[in-house]
């Protein structure tokens, strides 16, 4: 009678082990199939695919607009913006001054209106001029490091914001912030009609690792070409 009583308790036991044992099992792979998929989603999510053509989405340079911040530490050479042009005044972002280089939170009502794809265009412009003194002067930003025999992509919106005649501009990569030692550039000429973003894309290829400077400037005859510019939603960022 014990021994009966004694397999009839080892049997329910073993039963019990093994639909818990089961349960476990079956939630581990469930949360198994979940974690794969939630990988498998960040992975699709980082990077963009077309045509055979993956680019990652690390942005080199997201701090291009500074952050977004505003008062007091604004200023675009905070955050690695310089100029040649030893003259420069910078100010705090939506500084009302004239004859300035500051951050610009363009808005509906913003004076002048600026747009893009037909709407108004609502977001952080970087502003900079090549008016008067500022004629033939280089702006920078860097250094970013970059990697040997990498491809890699520059996006940006551009405007013509006023003053001088239609501008050309040149977007470089170089070595030296100074423009002289450049291993790639590309022009880009802005739309007749002021104030209006127009999207632009640079692609270029290391051959050494480093440090590297974005290097834009216009081109031009005289200083009475020279024009304010605009810019926005800059990235920088290696294809794969």
């Amino acid at each position: 009678m014990n021994s009966l009583y004694f397999c009839a308790r080892n049997l329910k036991s073993t039963l019990l082990f093994n639909h818990y044992y089961l349960k476990i099992k079956i939630s581990f792979m469930k949360k198994g199939l979940l974690f794969f998929a939630v990988v498998a989603i960040f992975s699709s999510c980082s990077k963009t695919k077309d045509d055979g053509v993956v680019t990652t989405t690390t942005n080199l340079v997201a701090n291009w607009n500074g952050n977004g911040v505003a008062g007091t530490g604004s200023m675009p050479t905070s955050f690695g913006w310089a100029s040649s042009y030893t003259g420069a005044v910078w100010d705090v972002a939506n500084s009302t001054t004239v004859g300035i280089v500051r951050y610009m939170d363009a808005a509906v009502a913003s004076t002048p209106v600026h747009t893009y794809n037909g709407a108004t265009y609502v977001g952080r412009e970087l502003m900079y001029r090549w008016d008067g003194a500022y004629w033939t002067s280089i702006l920078s930003k860097g250094p970013v490091t970059l990697a040997a025999g990498t491809n890699y992509t520059f996006t940006w919106k551009y405007e013509w914001w006023a003053n001088g005649t239609l501008p050309t501009f040149n977007v470089a990569i170089g070595t030296s912030a100074d423009g002289t030692a450049n291993v790639a550039n590309k022009d880009f000429i802005a739309s007749a009609t002021k104030n209006m973003l127009t999207d632009g894309t640079f692609t270029f290829t290391t051959t050494t690792a480093g440090s590297y400077y974005l290097i834009i400037t216009q081109k031009g005859t005289t200083s009475a070409d020279g024009a304010v510019i605009g810019m926005a939603d800059l990235s920088l960022s290696a294809v794969k």
